[in-house]
């Protein structure tokens, strides 16, 4: 979050002489009235993962942006809670370091949607049958998927055709585009 409209547009958005495009922010009057910026998202199960900005294409990025301007910048969450960069770091360093848990592919009834009939899910499983570990990892998981929908002839819907790869230096995912 900023208020300091000149670096949010330096940043997330391109500015020609007659228009702003490509905007990356949005406009928002809570927790105040400024430029709010999605970083990332954390989700139980998954690794920690990042929405590629235009400047910003790695967490290294992401930190340098956020000390160099941390008197023009705030860092919130989606419930209103403000974060110093190392509340932030330990926050989202700590959701990667989860203990890994085996799961594999089943085609089966999911116990979560029973009424949805069987479908492609993960489920617990030992060591020796274990396909993948949580917390996931988004490009990981995506190739996977597709393995195991070849494997079961499953030719349900992809839920999403997301671009992801994984931070050079931390245990952190990245994709293009919008995300919730």
């Amino acid at each position: 979050m900023s208020r300091n409209k000149k670096l949010m547009r330096e940043y997330f958005a391109v500015e020609t002489e007659y228009t702003i495009k490509d905007i990356e922010y949005e406009i928002v009057d809570e927790p105040y009235l400024g430029y709010n910026v999605h970083l990332c998202k954390l989700s139980a199960g998954w690794r920690p993962l990042f929405q590629r900005h235009k400047t910003i294409s790695t967490f290294k990025e992401v930190e340098e942006f956020c000390l160099k301007n941390k008197s023009m910048v705030s860092i919130y969450d989606e419930y209103g809670r403000r974060y110093t960069w190392k509340q932030y770091f330990k926050k989202v360093y700590n959701h990667s370091q989860r203990k890994a848990e085996p799961r594999k592919w089943i085609y089966d009834i999911d116990p979560i949607f029973p009424d949805n009939g069987p479908r492609l899910h993960m489920a617990s499983c030992t060591e020796q049958e274990a396909e993948i570990y949580m917390p996931f990892c988004h490009r990981e998981y995506n190739e996977k998927e597709k393995l195991a929908k070849e494997r079961f002839h499953v030719h349900e819907r992809i839920w999403s055709d997301e671009k992801s790869w994984e931070d050079p230096d931390y245990p952190f995912d990245w994709t293009e585009g919008e995300f919730c």
